[in-house]
């Protein structure tokens, strides 16, 4: 807004500054210690995370509930 405001303030109008609007977010184009880097590892880290905990717990419960009973009688003679 301050680029287009200085624009109209010498008289010019830009058709495509709302093109280039995208550039100054920095969010989106930042270069400061690797922000794109980070937001492409880490977007929803969290959440996966989170997911990658109660699937452990899950499977751990679920083994306890439901003990192996693979060993057909032979338990430690092999």
């Amino acid at each position: 807004m301050a680029t287009k405001k200085a624009l109209e303030s010498l008289g010019l109008k830009d058709p495509w500054l709302r093109n280039e609007v995208w550039r100054y977010n920095p969010k989106e184009f930042s270069q400061a210690e690797g922000a794109k880097l980070r937001l492409l590892f880490f977007r929803g880290f969290k959440y996966g995370f989170a997911a990658f905990v109660a699937t452990v717990i899950g499977t751990a419960a679920y083994d306890k509930m439901f003990p192996d009973e693979h060993d057909h009688g032979h338990s430690g003679h092999h």
